[in-house]
C-alpha cells in the first residue's frame, strides 16, 4: 500500500512539473462590456398573490371587478380523463387574463398581459412605478436589467416584469408547468 501511494505521488509531482516547465504567464485582455440579461426572483406575493383579489376562490364577477370597464369574458370548455375543464379569458382594451378553471379545484392563472393600470394588482405593484420603488420590495438595492421574473414558491407561475426607462412598462404572466388531463 506504501509502495502505491509512493508512486501515486511521483507521478503527480512529474506531472506538475513537466507542465509547469513550458507555461508562459499571459494577460488576457476579458471583454468587460456589461451584458443587460434578465433576473429571476422567488415572491409569491408578486406571483402568485399579484392580482388585487384571490383569484382561486373567486367567482367571475369577482374577477370582472379587477378590470376597468369594459370586460369582455369568453370561456372554452376542454374534456379532460376525469372532469372537464375550462379556461376563462377577461380581456378590455389592453389587457388580458386567462384563467384555467377546474371545478373540484378552483381557478388558476394561466397566462396574461397587464400593460396599464386598467386592471387591479396587489397593494404594492402599478404599471408606472418607478424601477427603484419595485426593487425595494424584493429588497434588491440596484439592478442593472429591465426584464425581472418573479416565480412561486413551486414555480408554477411566473410574472414578468418588464421596465422601460426606469418604469413598469409592462406585466406578463405564465403559468411554467403543463396541466394534467
Amino acid at each position: 500500500m506504501k509502495a502505491l501511494r509512493y508512486i501515486l505521488f511521483i507521478v503527480i509531482v512529474a506531472l506538475f512539473t513537466s507542465c509547469h516547465n513550458d507555461v508562459k504567464k499571459q494577460a488576457v485582455k476579458l471583454n468587460t462590456i456589461p451584458v443587460k440579461t434578465d433576473t429571476t426572483f422567488i415572491n409569491n406575493d408578486l406571483s402568485t398573490r399579484i392580482l388585487g383579489r384571490n383569484v382561486y376562490k373567486a367567482d367571475t364577477n369577482k374577477i370582472k371587478k379587477l378590470f376597468a370597464p369594459p370586460v369582455t369574458l369568453s370561456i372554452i370548455q376542454k374534456e379532460g380523463e376525469s372532469e372537464s375543464y375550462y379556461f376563462y379569458t377577461f380581456t378590455n382594451k389592453t389587457n388580458t387574463l386567462t384563467l384555467f378553471f377546474k371545478p373540484s379545484e378552483g381557478f388558476y392563472i394561466e397566462n396574461g398581459e397587464i400593460n396599464d393600470e386598467g386592471v387591479v394588482l396587489n397593494k404594492k405593484v402599478t404599471i408606472g412605478m418607478e424601477k427603484n420603488v419595485f426593487l425595494s420590495l424584493l429588497n434588491a438595492d440596484s439592478i442593472n436589467v429591465d426584464t425581472i421574473h418573479i416565480d412561486n414558491e413551486e414555480l408554477t407561475l411566473r410574472s414578468t416584469f418588464i421596465f422601460k426607462d426606469n418604469k413598469l412598462k409592462q406585466l406578463k404572466l405564465a403559468q411554467t408547468i403543463e396541466k394534467s388531463e
